[in-house]
């Protein structure tokens, strides 16, 4: 009861339009955005300046990199472009951290998206 009390008071309501930079390289991560309705592409600026599409997150999905740069304190690897009207909830960094450590519902989703997620990076830097 007290994590998902503090889920509901603490996540901040975000509503995003299309053809907003979401997050950029290199730029901090302040909390996991969980998607009602959008999407957002995540690509990374290739040798040549090309942009190579990583993945796309919609609602029910996270975002990897958000994952990744929360869990190791770490900054952005690529840029995500909102591709049509975001609308969704940010869990702040603090209580990201709490839910990990606390909620294994939460941590499962968050671990088997991981693993789901690198499975598809393994294809495409195949493909590549």
């Amino acid at each position: 009861a007290g994590l998902s009390r503090a889920l509901r008071d603490e996540a901040m309501p975000v509503a995003v339009p299309a053809g907003t930079v979401a997050f950029d390289e290199d730029s901090p991560c302040a909390g996991l955005t969980l998607l009602v309705q959008g999407s957002v592409r995540v690509v990374r600026a290739g040798a040549q300046g090309r942009e190579i599409m990583l993945y796309r997150v919609r609602p029910g999905e996270s975002c990897i990199l958000s994952v990744s740069c929360l869990l190791g304190n770490a900054t952005y690897a690529a840029r995500g472009v909102v591709e049509s009207d975001l609308r969704g909830a940010v869990v702040p960094a603090a209580l990201f951290e709490r839910l990990v450590a606390e909620a294994p519902v939460f941590r499962t989703f968050v671990f088997e998206l991981f693993g789901a997620r690198i499975a598809t990076l393994l294809q495409l830097v195949e493909q590549v």
